[in-house]
């Protein structure tokens, strides 16, 4: 029985012999497409011939990725997607070709007489007189608008803005702290000024430097009477530049005379009554003891310059209300505690 079975097995294999590779028709894709095969419980029951067994084991087999075939998912390299550069190249090209439209429009524009200036208006000087600031801006009337178009970025060129007659007002009128000077069609330029605030003297070898609120040099004086600015002492100057910020030893000292001088405007803002121009003094020397002498007889010790609203408001009050008139002394003021008022010895 074992050697019938073995002859038969044998004879099976003869005769359902896989042919030779050479001799086996090619299965494409596309036939294993056509003839799907069907992979249900009811066909895994059946025996599958040899043949049915290899297109199976075909059409089962996962595509290579480097197959024809095979799609390549795109990545954040792939040429196709948008990548921060290119964002970036888009932009600036955008931006170049803006340019050239208004380099363009303004070089045609440029010729046309009916945009010639006509009108020139200035607003917010008080120190510089009109005609002055023109001057300086090297604008005139009868020159072609768009020409004075000149020395912007791509912001300023926009809103038609003249950036060279913007600089050199700047640079040749200290007292001037911004300023906008706009081309308005067809004839008209505006300039827009905001001046810097006269606020304290600093000595420097016999004369005095005129400073704005932020510590900006917008004049020199000789005569310290000629305006009612108080003078500040115990700031050492290394360096000043009339219409730029000056150079000190030690910034703190500036800082507090500025922080003073913001204060008691702040406080006479607030009431009728002012306070800065009997300010006669403000001596910063002593950074815990801040003096402040006026030209009624009275000093403060505004102590370290803490709370400086509140000190400077009380000196107002104090004044108006606690001392009688001609009466001198000294107030003062410690940390942490109210003030008090200190006659003079008679």
């Amino acid at each position: 029985m074992r050697r019938e079975a073995s002859i038969t097995a044998e004879q099976y294999r003869s005769d359902h012999a896989i042919p030779a590779a050479e001799s086996q028709p090619l299965i494409t894709h596309k036939a294993v497409l056509r003839q799907p095969f069907n992979t249900d419980k009811a066909s895994e029951s059946q025996p599958l011939s040899a043949h049915k067994a290899a297109e199976y084991r075909h059409a089962k087999t996962p595509i290579a990725a480097e197959h024809p075939l095979a799609k390549t998912p795109k990545t954040a390299e792939h040429p196709l997607t948008n990548t921060p550069k290119t964002a970036e190249s888009r932009l600036a090209f955008v931006a170049i070709i803006i340019v050239l439209i208004l380099t363009t429009a303004i070089l045609f524009f440029g010729m046309a007489p009916y945009f010639s200036i006509s009108e020139i208006e200035v607003s917010g000087n008080s120190y510089y007189d009109a005609g002055h600031i023109i001057a300086k801006s090297g604008i005139r009337a009868g020159q072609n608008g768009f020409t004075a178009l000149k020395g912007n970025n791509v912001i300023k060129l926009l809103s038609f803005r003249c950036g060279d007659a913007e600089q050199a007002v700047a640079a040749a009128c200290p007292y001037v702290k911004s300023i906008n000077i706009r081309y308005v069609m067809p004839a008209a330029i505006r300039v827009e000024i905001v001046e810097r605030s006269k606020s304290v003297i600093l000595p420097y070898f016999g004369i005095g430097l005129l400073i704005d609120g932020e510590g900006v040099a917008v004049d020199i004086v000789r005569d310290f009477n000629q305006y009612d600015l108080p003078v500040a002492t115990g700031v050492s100057i290394t360096h000043y530049e009339i219409g730029k910020a000056i150079s000190v030893s030690d910034d703190r000292r500036i800082e507090t005379v500025l922080l003073v001088v913001s204060a008691l405007r702040q406080v006479d803002r607030d009431s009728d009554d002012t306070l800065s121009w009997q300010i006669t003094s403000i001596d910063v020397s002593d950074l815990r003891n801040i003096y402040l002498y006026m030209n009624n007889g009275i000093n403060v010790n505004l102590g370290d310059g803490t709370e400086l609203y509140y000190r400077v408001s009380a000196v107002k009050e104090i004044l108006t209300h606690g001392i009688s008139e001609g009466e001198t002394g000294e107030i003062i003021f410690s940390n942490g505690a109210r003030p008090v008022f200190v006659p003079s010895a008679i």
